[in-house]
């Protein structure tokens, strides 16, 4: 059984399964109860730009984010201040995770059309109603063999300013539930390597993705990806987004200053 003391001054943590608990523990093991002088010159530069009033004999206090549905996975605290950081990783990084039915509501709400609607649904299943009987899931090859033109018009009613801050607010900023708090902070990497990203920064690279595809539905920068398209998996409901360009960044960019001048619109 897992067991981690709750408290600011001391974490322990005996051995997990889960792997993106292994992975947040990580950095919790680094940074609590550690004065600003240990840690490395990188971390260092993260912890300046999140504290700029931060010194050398600071104690740094990290723990587990109090709500697990919402997008912060560590809080870093010093002399009463916090900041809410989203840890994430991996070559295609998956940003959120809901299911499909709960999204689509949310896009009818906003005034989605239904043509639209229907194309989120063909493309999450591989069948709807309104594109006539099917007698087998399509695969997302035959989707954009067949349905092309209607990804590109899709396209053009997702990727409008509203649409695009309500599923960055959605996927990577809060969560599904409102009333979550916000992150401060995504950092894209492992302890060694990373790059920071605020807030503000994440808006500005999502938005910057001008080109419009006909192979796949997106929103901005941020991709849509049905779970499974097969009624066996227990994917089939689920929906998940990705910030695919994030991996690309993080060979790319030098630090958090080249995020912008980074940005690939493939």
């Amino acid at each position: 059984m897992n067991y981690v003391t709750k408290g600011l001054k001391e974490t322990v943590v005996l051995p997990m399964k889960n792997k993106s608990l292994k992975y947040e523990f990580e950095f919790i093991h680094y940074l609590n109860n550690k004065k600003f002088s240990q840690l490395s010159k990188k971390w260092k530069k993260h912890l300046k730009r999140m504290f700029p009033d931060i010194k050398e004999d600071t104690t740094i206090y990290c723990s587990k984010h109090e709500n697990y549905f919402a997008k912060g996975d560590i809080d870093i605290r010093i002399k009463g201040e916090k900041k809410i950081i989203s840890l994430k990783n991996g070559k295609n990084a998956c940003m959120h995770r809901e299911r499909f039915t709960w999204l689509y509501h949310s896009f009818k709400d906003m005034g989605v059309s239904n043509e639209t609607l229907n194309v989120l649904t063909l493309y999450q299943f591989g069948e709807c109603r309104s594109f006539g009987h099917i007698e087998k899931p399509l695969t997302k090859e035959e989707i954009v063999a067949k349905y092309s033109n209607l990804l590109l018009k899709a396209n053009k009613e997702l990727n409008n300013e509203k649409v695009i801050d309500m599923i960055i607010e959605r996927s990577v900023i809060v969560g599904r539930k409102e009333y979550r708090q916000k992150i401060d902070y995504l950092y894209y990497g492992n302890l060694e390597k990373g790059i920071l990203i605020s807030v503000d920064q994440i808006y500005k690279s999502i938005k910057s993705r001008k080109k419009l595809s006909s192979s796949w539905l997106h929103f901005g920068q941020l991709v849509f990806q049905p779970g499974a398209r097969s009624r066996a998996n227990d994917d089939y409901l689920e929906t998940t987004i990705h910030w695919p360009v994030l991996g690309k960044l993080f060979y790319i960019a030098k630090d958090e200053d080249d995020i912008l001048k980074c940005n690939i619109d493939k």
